[in-house]
């Protein structure tokens, strides 16, 4: 009996050892799974929305580019002459190519084509400006200049001009120089702010004068259409509208110079300057986009879409709906309408004092009502 009592306990014993031991080692299964699972929850994916915006800008954006030392300076010309293109550029460190800003103007101002050949253009060097003989490759002409910050260079360029959009070729230019100075790209809409309108041998040119840092590795030579480093094969002009657009030109309202970016120009002077009306044919884009980037031309904030409908209204220019539109700045106003035909987006722009803006309010919904496509 003793021996049985023994052997019991022993047996009891053993039994609670091995539940003692698989209890220690479920415990410590059930801690390796928690420590797992909570890995798991701490790596969770990013939304949707946060991935979106992380790799998404809107068209409004494009030009940050705050990021870019100033260190270096641009300006150039771009000069369209029926069949042929020219572009003129300046670029070096900011102070030097900044002190020759005024000479440049001058210079541009003196060009002249036809003198000796309808095709070749003729000019006045400024003071301290040297013509390069045997200039070759693509280059027309080169122009070395000694003046304050150190020795620049005008390089001087001829391109055929080949068929579509007159903005998409200038705009893929522009973007090519902002390029080269580590600058955001812009868009169509984007043209009349970031550049300026000039006369050069009577014909429209487009000026830009861009500050960033000029990356040597992306100076690619200018294209007059197409994208870069590809050969371009004419392509046919974009259709114009089925009938050309017509209106009723106010009385008062003088025709001004277009640019190479518009279809048509006017001035009309009041009480408190000058105001400048232009016409211009353009892709189609948000209205949104169109009215704020008006409205930051007068230092007004954006809307928002629901902000929208109270801005707008809708006047009929012979069944066609045109959207118009005031931004009343501090010192200046704009006055805009805006028509979609056929996939093409005309945009009417009256600029100037508040004073002139205000009195020119009339005549300026008269002239969209008057529209005819």
């Amino acid at each position: 009996m003793n021996t049985q009592k023994l052997l019991s306990v022993v047996l009891i014993v053993f039994s609670l050892s091995l539940w003692v031991g698989l209890l220690n080692l479920t415990v410590a299964l059930l801690s390796m799974l928690g420590t797992t699972e909570s890995e798991i929850v701490v790596q969770q994916a990013p939304k949707y929305q946060t991935v979106f915006a992380a790799n998404h800008q809107s068209s409004l954006d494009s030009t940050d580019s705050s990021d870019v030392p100033e260190t270096d300076r641009m300006l150039g010309a771009i000069v369209p002459r029926g069949a042929r293109t020219w572009f003129f550029k300046l670029a070096g460190p900011k102070d030097a190519v900044g002190a020759q800003r005024e000479s440049l103007l001058r210079f541009l101002g003196s060009v002249r084509f036809g003198s000796a050949s309808p095709d070749i253009p003729t000019w006045v060097l400024p003071t301290g400006w040297r013509q390069v003989p045997g200039s070759s490759g693509m280059r027309f002409a080169t122009i070395q200049i000694v003046g304050e910050g150190g020795p620049l260079e005008l390089s001087v360029i001829p391109l055929p001009t080949t068929g579509g959009s007159p903005v998409e070729a200038i705009l893929a230019n522009v973007n090519r120089w902002r390029g080269q100075l580590q600058l955001g790209k812009i868009n169509a809409q984007q043209l009349e702010d970031e550049t300026e309108q000039i006369e050069v041998a009577g014909s429209a040119a487009t000026l830009i004068d861009y500050v960033g840092q000029l990356d040597t590795s992306s100076m690619r030579p200018p294209f007059a259409g197409g994208r870069p480093g590809i050969p371009q094969r004419p392509r046919p002009p974009r259709p114009a509208p089925t009938e050309p657009i017509t209106y009723d030109v106010p009385a008062g309202w003088q025709k001004g110079q277009a640019s190479s970016l518009g279809h048509d120009a006017y001035v009309v002077s009041g009480s408190d300057g000058a105001a400048k009306i232009t016409v211009t044919r353009l892709g189609p884009s948000p209205i949104l986009d169109n009215v704020n980037r008006w409205r930051g031309q007068v230092g007004l904030a954006n809307l928002t879409p629901a902000e929208l409908e109270d801005q707008v209204e809708e006047i009929v220019a012979n069944g066609k709906p045109v959207q118009f539109t005031q931004s009343v700045g501090e010192r200046e106003t704009i006055l805009g309408g805006i028509l979609l035909d056929s996939g093409t987006a005309w945009f009417f722009k009256l600029r100037g004092p508040n004073g002139v803006s205000a009195e020119q309010t009339d005549n300026f919904r008269a002239f969209l009502q008057s529209i005819k496509l």
